[in-house]
């Protein structure tokens, strides 16, 4: 049981914040920096993730950090929970 002034405990999503295949756009003021955007819902709040990465094309090297990233954030806890939404 929590006690007072206990952080609360972070949100796990499921299913997992997931790297796009392809740039939702482009980095504002920056076109040639392409912008991938990840959503979640996490209880009444949207949760929206961009991600910029300023390379044409990402490598797997590059997706693999990216992904480890999206995997190492912690959301606060929600009484539903957080999914992540299209």
């Amino acid at each position: 049981m929590p006690r007072p002034g206990d952080a609360p405990a972070a949100a796990v999503l499921d299913p997992p914040l997931v790297l796009p295949e392809q740039a939702n756009g482009a980095l504002e003021d920056r076109p040639r920096v392409p912008e991938y955007r990840v959503f979640a819902a996490c209880g009444t709040r949207r949760v929206e993730v961009r991600v910029d990465v300023a390379a044409r094309a990402l490598s797997r090297a590059q997706q693999a950090q990216v992904q480890r990233m999206l995997d190492a954030l912690v959301l606060p806890s929600q009484p539903f929970g957080c999914q992540r939404t299209p």
